[in-house]
């Protein structure tokens, strides 16, 4: 039912806790391994989609709020030029598990739910600039992309049609971070 998350729903803020440990934050290269949890909720644009069938007729349908909530591990690679100035690109890759419910009218009704399981591979690129020793502010561009699995129902996978199907959307991320010495 749902095509492209950016036809039906608006932008949205995303919540997350991340950690990450830094193999030799000493070096002017340092690698770094860790995992995040995050949280979404897309509202629709409008209240009804309104589309014309085979048959010339108008029909319409509903959706309700697009919840997603993200497990990952992430992979990153830090430059760590001077004490201010910290770029670094990464990796990030794990499970997406989203939900929303939809109507549909035309010659038909059709009603449901979706709460289906993702795979996500998230690469990505950012700049750390620290304000302190151990305290700074970060901002980061991922580009999440990730096919849907299928619906889980009663917690057991079963076959969904648009299963195999891939999504994608932008992310800005910016945030406060801490480092533990």
């Amino acid at each position: 039912m749902l095509d492209k998350l950016d036809w039906v729903y608006k932008p949205t803020p995303l919540y997350s806790f991340s950690y990450i440990y830094l193999n030799d934050a000493e070096k002017s290269t340092s690698f770094g391994i860790g995992g995040s949890f995050g949280m979404t909720k897309f509202t629709p644009k409008e209240e009804k989609f309104y589309y014309q069938t085979d048959n010339s007729e108008i029909g319409y349908v509903t959706y309700s709020d697009y919840k997603m909530y993200q497990l990952l591990m992430k992979m990153e690679l830090h430059f760590i030029d001077n004490e201010i100035f910290e770029p670094a690109i990464g990796l990030h890759g794990g499970f997406f598990y989203t939900g929303y419910d939809y109507y549909s009218k035309d010659e038909t009704i059709t009603d449901g739910t979706t709460f289906g399981t993702d795979l996500a591979l998230c690469p990505n690129a950012g700049v750390n600039i620290n304000i302190t020793e151990n305290f700074g502010v970060s901002l980061q561009a991922i580009y999440n992309v990730y096919v849907f699995l299928g619906d889980l129902d009663d917690n057991m996978f079963i076959y969904h049609p648009d299963g195999g199907s891939i999504n994608y959307f932008t992310t800005i991320n910016y945030g406060i971070h801490y480092r533990f010495n």
